[in-house]
């Protein structure tokens, strides 16, 4: 972590920009949305990121910036009941409307708040269906992080087994992100579960070329050569999926991941078994445990 001087320094700069630009909304969102996401990186100076941003608010009038300094506020204190989160779910929708970048950060605060702190899946999709619905009318030229919220709001319905949901929204989201090797790695995982194996591949294959064409860590690619020979594995194409589910296993015992090894390592002893090939499938059962 920075020293917080350091931090500090980096966020008086912001400052001096966020009152340069503050004739433009979005360049203005762009700066919050900085700024939020030193202040979510940084727990232990959150209190220091606080009082100086409620400082400049005050002292400029800035209200979109005390907006802001609220959302971040209500994020970082762990000690809010349900009946407050109510209450600044239904403040974001109000209150907020002249800022739809900031209302769009409070939703994913308030859904985050519902599931983390208190599992209300209900009320999670509520506060999504209405993140969903605010993108819809404003679009990337207005929110800034649409991709990530999109990716956020897909994840939840990924989790809830709600494929094709989550592959609809990735899609919005994908020609505005820069990280669409996720994007596509977990589109291409979403086809795998929905049994559609000729999409599964072509959305594979576009996260390979693009962890190839930026460089990406190993892993990204092993990952992704793993999901492709899974998803072999599940047409008992074994012959294809075996040399790469290796090499998804090889690159998670690389890494000393566990998890991804295990997924690795579970459908490659099945593919052994039914070759009756028992030791290795022994020696990956017993990895895998």
């Amino acid at each position: 972590m920075k020293p917080i001087y350091i931090l500090l320094f980096y966020c008086i700069t912001i400052d001096i920009s966020l009152n340069a630009q503050s004739d433009d909304s979005y360049k203005k969102g762009l700066i919050l949305d900085s700024l939020r996401n030193v202040y979510t990186h940084s727990i232990e100076s959150r209190p220091a990121f606080e009082k100086h941003w409620q400082q400049q608010a005050n002292a400029t009038g800035d209200k979109e910036l005390l907006a802001f300094v609220k959302i971040i506020s209500f994020y970082g204190h762990a000690d809010k009941s349900p009946t407050e989160v109510d209450a600044f779910f239904d403040k974001i929708s109000t209150e907020y409307k002249e800022w739809p970048n900031l209302q769009a950060m409070g939703l994913l605060v308030c859904a985050q708040k519902y599931y983390d702190a208190y599992q209300h899946y209900e009320q999670e999709f509520v506060v999504f269906l209405e993140l969903e619905k605010l993108m819809e009318r404003y679009g990337p030229r207005i929110i800034v992080g649409y991709a990530y919220y999109y990716s956020k709001i897909a994840a939840v319905y990924y989790k809830f087994k709600n494929y094709k949901k989550s592959i609809e929204l990735q899609k919005k989201g994908l020609p505005y992100t820069n990280k669409k090797w996720d994007f596509y790695n977990t589109i291409g995982v979403c086809f795998i579960e929905l049994d559609n194996p000729d999409s599964a591949v072509y959305y594979l294959e576009k996260a390979l070329d693009v962890a190839a064409v930026k460089k990406m860590p190993d892993i990204t690619r092993t990952i992704t050569l793993g999901n492709i020979g899974y998803s072999y594995y599940l047409q008992k194409r074994f012959q294809q999926a075996k040399p790469l589910i290796q090499i998804d296993l090889d690159g998670a015992l690389s890494i000393g991941d566990k998890g991804l090894a295990a997924g690795a390592a579970i459908p490659l002893a099945d593919i052994y078994l039914n070759e009756k090939k028992w030791d290795s499938a022994n020696t990956l059962l017993t990895q895998a445990r």
